[in-house]
């Protein structure tokens, strides 16, 4: 069974809309609403508004610790000018919950969420390989900058976080790696097996 929910001149989007026109609370809409559907109703399009908030604030919370534990440099001041921006974008979705229209300020911000846990562990990996790291931390290392680099490029944006740096240490990485693997003399294959090993370590 399809419900649609109608204030008379249009079909209501969201939870928070709902709410409105029946007076009562968003959470409190959202629970007679998920009864509903466990007895089969089923609400099209709807866009549940308490839900989206809850996971917007999950997601600014764990970038925000996240952020504590970074170290001062361009990356930390990037963070702090988004968080900032969110900070004021949450308080206005909490002043009236109706102007949180779609889930797509979620996705954004659960994708900045999984860019800074990626850098964070990146940045942990560094320092132990800084301090003498075995080959095994600095495989782990390089492994966590092409999945940072694979994410971050899936965004389509320059605007993201040693999105650069990343792309040319992994184009140099791989022609290390093709050169490694096109030498036919054992000189050849340690020269290039010396380069990439002192790479790896800068």
């Amino acid at each position: 069974m399809v419900i649609t929910i109608s204030n008379g001149r249009r079909t209501l989007k969201s939870s928070a809309d709902a709410a409105d026109k029946l007076g009562l609370s968003v959470s409190a809409v959202e629970v007679l609403m998920h009864n509903l559907e466990s007895y089969g109703a089923e609400f099209d399009d709807m866009l549940w508004s308490g839900d989206v908030l809850d996971q917007y604030k999950s997601a600014l919370n764990g970038i925000k610790t996240i952020y504590d534990s970074m170290e001062e440099g361009a990356t930390k001041d990037r963070y702090k000018n988004l968080i900032d921006g969110w900070d004021e974008e949450l308080a206005g979705y909490e002043n009236d919950l109706s102007t949180l229209t779609n889930d797509d300020v979620v996705v954004k911000i659960q994708f900045e969420y999984s860019l800074a846990s990626i850098q964070q562990q990146i940045d942990q990996l560094q320092n132990t390989a800084d301090e003498g790291g075995d080959n095994q931390t600095w495989a782990e290392l390089n492994a966590s900058k092409r999945q940072y680099l694979k994410k971050a490029e899936s965004a389509n944006t320059s605007e993201i976080a040693n999105l650069d740096a990343y792309k040319e240490a992994s184009s140099y990485v791989e022609e290390l790696k093709a050169n490694l693997a096109s030498a036919t003399d054992e000189e050849t294959k340690m020269q290039f097996r010396d380069r990439f090993l002192t790479f790896m370590t800068l």
